[in-house]
């Protein structure tokens, strides 16, 4: 079972969503919608018969120490059959580029997929 909730709130509203995960074999969750510079609050717990421990830790969203900036320049050309992607590398960080993340979603819906990864 995951928990999780904003430490303060955030445009007026605290919530707390309970997420459970059936099986053993998943040992993570991709937590979505989180609002960047908010503290939260995760707790983590084990079920047998009854649920075990929790662990806590707090977590702000957000680029750490060191990350690359956003890519800069943003252009896209369309085609009948092809959509192709443009942009410029932005501030470097810490280390080397090891590649972009492209995600994706319906203009009609909130989620988003990863599209491409790793390029």
């Amino acid at each position: 079972r995951l928990v999780y909730e904003p430490l303060e709130s955030v445009q007026g509203v605290s919530k707390v969503v309970t997420v459970d995960l059936r099986g053993n074999s998943q040992r993570w969750l991709k937590v979505r919608d989180l609002f960047k510079g908010v503290p939260y609050c995760f707790h983590v717990q084990a079920k047998t018969n009854t649920f075990g421990p929790e662990i806590r830790a707090n977590v702000t969203p957000g680029p750490e120490e060191g990350s690359p900036g956003p890519p800069l320049n943003p252009s896209i050309t369309e085609t009948a059959s092809t959509l192709t992607i443009h942009w410029t590398p932005g501030l470097l960080g810490a280390g080397p580029l090891k590649g972009y993340v492209i995600e994706a979603k319906p203009s009609d819906e909130g989620l988003w997929d990863t599209f491409v990864k790793d390029i």
